[in-house]
């Protein structure tokens, strides 16, 4: 899927509450719910039947918006939608027919990105982020067990090789089900490479928006005099060094 870069001032937004499955697998009842928000927008008569099936399995509540830049109309969906009209962005879309669809969203004047779940790290930073984490959590995960396992039951006759071959066992358990998991994620990875890329990020792979961005939003309150912003989910500060100018 090739993604390009639409950019000028944000006109005609229209913002509607709705909800989203955030499971990997929910992704027809997700388009189903962009469809529906765009018709709403739009005030379509199909609207009210394409809605009623994309709430059958909501979690998550989303801001469904569609707007114009330069005359293109664009649909999509963020957590909360909190640019405004008039305001200049860039915007990294496919296209489908007469609507673009958004996949991210980027305001160069407040150095902020809005990305959709998942999309928040390149393929190197997401690979790296996940086996530090699921060797984290299996570490930790194991030497809970036997200390549970120590406290339930009197292990001290059997000696330390009991402790030491519990842990490894529960280890590894636990480390391929990390795997197991996190596996289904990485394609959501290689999609942000080329919304990074879009949006000219230096080195789309490595970007890794969670971690930069207190470093980020510190350096943009010093630098603004303004306070820091509150976080929002999918919604993220950074530098403007690592995007090409």
């Amino acid at each position: 899927m090739n993604y390009s870069l639409i950019s000028g001032e944000v006109r005609d937004l229209r913002i509607t509450k709705g909800y989203q499955d955030l499971s990997p697998i929910a992704n027809a009842q997700s388009g189903l719910a962009t469809a529906g928000m765009v018709a709403t927008a739009l005030e379509s008569s199909t609207s009210a039947t394409i809605l009623a099936c994309s709430r059958n399995s909501a979690e998550t509540s989303m801001d469904f918006f569609t707007c114009r830049i330069n005359g293109n109309l664009l649909a999509g969906n963020f957590y909360k939608v909190s640019f405004n009209e008039g305001e200049k962005m860039e915007f990294a879309v496919t296209g489908a027919d007469d609507v673009y669809k958004v996949h991210g969203a980027c305001s160069p004047e407040k150095n902020l990105i809005w990305t959709l779940p998942y999309h928040t790290r390149g393929s190197i930073a997401q690979r790296s982020s996940d086996i530090i984490r699921s060797v984290v959590i299996s570490l930790c995960g194991s030497l809970g067990f036997v200390i549970l396992m120590a406290w339930k039951f009197d292990l001290s006759e059997m000696g330390g090789e009991v402790y030491f071959n519990e842990i490894i066992i529960s280890f590894v358990i636990l480390l391929i089900l990390n795997i197991l998991v996190r596996r289904h994620f990485y394609e959501f990875s290689y999609e942000a490479d080329k919304i990074f890329e879009a949006f000219g990020f230096s080195d789309p792979e490595n970007v890794n928006l969670p971690k930069s961005h207190r470093s980020a939003d510190i350096d943009y309150a010093k630098k603004t005099g303004s306070r820091r912003s509150q976080s929002v989910p999918w919604q993220f500060r950074y530098r403007s060094a690592v995007i090409e100018v």
